[in-house]
């Protein structure tokens, strides 16, 4: 019997909602359109929307990709671009709201249930190991390790604690409060304020494009900060690498890294070649991910996986 699951993907900036059918057989199928929202700013906000979905698909039960670290599936330790999920019981908190049992909704890092979904999905079904990462609002990742995936904080490395950069987790020196879209949207900016060009701190997309356009033109600052962008990102793969000698290949995914890494792969390469130790890994494949939906697949995956644990 196929057991319909509601998929969110709650991330720093944008929220996707689908519903999932598993089939007896695990085969996963969307039903029905997905809808992209943004992403809420509140606990209310957040159960008020579910609620009113509730209302209309009483039947599904839950499955929630959160943007942030998990403990159990259950609780958000913290989520830096989402802080008023920090240290809820999701299931519990929730589940009362929407009539179900706690141990009807599984909550999961945002990453794992992107690598699920495509490793089910995407490119990854071709590797065994592998660096998956989503670099965007923050920097997420995950491992594929013989098959297996593993869930981690990758953004939260640290290059230096005494670098003038302050995380949302409330360190200094992590490598999302470096390289991160959010936070080089901010050292753009800060730039543009230093030459007193003014953009107001919402323009992202228009700060964005300004930025491409000065690329073009090969100005020296912007140059300068986009080759510091790609040898931080070379270093903070190379470091994983040096660990894990099996590494099949890099997996990316998210608008920054997807805007970004195709403008500057050699430059990642040449810093990744400088540090990684296996000759292997010096010429691995980095590819972006393919599956749109990989997240919402994911839910399902990691929903079914958490429940055959339980019981």
């Amino acid at each position: 019997m196929a057991v319909r699951i509601i998929g969110i993907d709650l991330g720093g900036t944008e929220f996707r909602i689908g519903v999932l059918e598993v089939g007896s057989k695990g085969d996963l199928n969307l039903s029905g359109d997905v809808k992209e929202l943004s992403s809420p700013r509140s606990w209310e906000e957040f159960t008020s929307f579910l609620k009113d979905h509730r209302k209309r698909a009483p039947k599904d039960v839950g499955g929630y990709a959160i943007a942030g670290a998990i403990e159990g599936h259950a609780k958000v330790t913290r989520a830096p671009s989402l802080p008023w999920l920090d240290r809820r019981d999701v299931p519990g908190e929730l589940a009362p709201c929407l009539g179900l049992n706690p141990s009807e909704i599984v909550i999961a890092n945002d990453m794992e249930v992107a690598a699920c979904g495509e490793k089910a999905k995407g490119v990854l079904r071709k590797y065994e190991w592998a660096i998956f990462d989503t670099i965007s609002t923050g920097w997420g990742g995950a491992l594929i390790l013989n098959g297996e995936v593993v869930a981690g904080e990758p953004g939260h490395v640290n290059l230096g604690l005494s670098l003038p950069y302050m995380c949302g987790c409330g360190n200094m020196g992590c490598v999302e409060a470096l390289y991160s879209g959010s936070a080089m949207e901010r050292r753009i900016l800060h730039h543009l304020r230093s030459q007193d060009i003014l953009f107001p701190s919402d323009l992202g997309d228009k700060v964005w494009e300004y930025f491409y356009k000065v690329l073009e033109t090969e100005e020296g600052w912007a140059i300068s900060l986009i080759e510091e962008w790609a040898e931080g990102v070379g270093r903070a793969w190379a470091k994983v690498l040096n660990h894990v000698k099996p590494i099949e290949a890099i997996v990316y995914m998210g608008t920054t890294a997807e805007n970004l890494i195709p403008k500057v792969l050699p430059k990642i390469r040449t810093t990744m070649q400088r540090i990684c130790m296996f000759p292997n890994h010096k010429e691995l494949p980095i590819r972006r991910a393919a599956e749109r939906d990989r997240s919402l697949y994911g839910v399902a995956v990691v929903y079914r996986k958490v429940k055959e644990r339980r019981y």
